[in-house]
């Protein structure tokens, strides 16, 4: 080995030591703290500061290693690209449908007007800042995007318009939060429980108001006690026998992988400034 390559695996073998351990440095980190929040004073944003973590935070639910056999199972890929432009981050999220069937996404998950990522750095979690999906569908199929077997569907998005830069340069773990992704089983299969469901509503929601009420009171507890006794509702009959879980098995946790970059906040463009 000539001392060119000597070097080239040298470089090669300590980058991927430093990609492992910032990767087991982030997930031994407890996230303690969040920024990007400013105050306004009246005539100005205040400055930002980092403060404690509130109890409502996103986190994912499925492990690495679980994220990576439901890909294979579904055979698609769910991949992160982060580019540095001038004074911009811009975040592309590309899925790719590498099986035979279809592949559905929500279309109010998959939109630049919604919580995509989970950014960190050591234990502060980056609060996000940007606007949110004006969703008035009912989860219906024209409600999700269909994804056919070869397609490649991508968004990609500025990320600091929704999220604040700490000052200075930092390293941060940036990953997408989970997407559901379902099959075209998924839809038939609620079909049919929301149907059966809506046969036995009327029964079920059956009101008869007790006299002399005073109807400041909230509905329930205006009805008499004997139809709170019903037994068992068709939706505890039909999860008994395992129908509910069966519309889950048609639906799967998906998520990016895992980009470390180096960021400067000082040469980054504030959400703030635009203001």
């Amino acid at each position: 080995m000539d001392g060119s390559n000597c070097f080239l695996s040298i470089k090669t073998f300590v980058f991927c030591i430093f990609v492992s351990f910032q990767t087991t440095a982030n997930d031994l980190n407890i996230m303690k703290y969040e920024y990007g929040k400013r105050g306004w004073d009246g005539t100005k944003y205040e400055k930002a500061s980092i403060y404690p973590l509130s109890d409502k935070y996103f986190r994912h639910s499925t492990s690495d290693i679980e994220n990576i056999n439901t890909k294979k199972i579904l055979n698609v890929t769910l991949e992160l690209f982060l580019n540095k432009k001038q004074k911009s981050i811009l975040s592309t999220i590309r899925l790719t449908n590498h099986g035979d069937k279809s592949i559905f996404i929500p279309e109010i998950s998959f939109s630049a007007l919604n919580m995509n990522f989970l950014i960190t750095t050591d234990n502060i979690m980056l609060v996000y800042l940007g606007g949110k999906f004006d969703y008035r569908g009912n989860f219906e199929q024209t409600d999700w995007i269909e994804v056919l077997p070869g397609e490649v569907i991508s968004l990609t998005q500025v990320l600091n318009d929704n999220y604040e830069f700490l000052p200075g340069k930092r390293f941060y773990s940036i990953s997408s939060l989970e997407y559901t992704v379902v099959d075209e089983k998924w839809f038939t299969d609620k079909h049919i429980f929301n149907s059966l469901i809506s046969i036995n509503t009327s029964r079920i929601n059956d009101c008869h108001i007790k006299k002399g009420t005073p109807y400041v009171l909230k509905k329930r507890w205006m009805c008499t006690s004997d139809i709170k006794n019903k037994g068992m509702s068709l939706v505890d009959l039909l999860e008994k026998f395992g129908f509910h879980n069966a519309i889950d098995d048609n639906a799967f946790k998906i998520r990016t992988n895992q980009v470390f970059i180096e960021i400067d906040g000082n040469e980054v463009s504030s959400l703030y400034e635009k203001k």
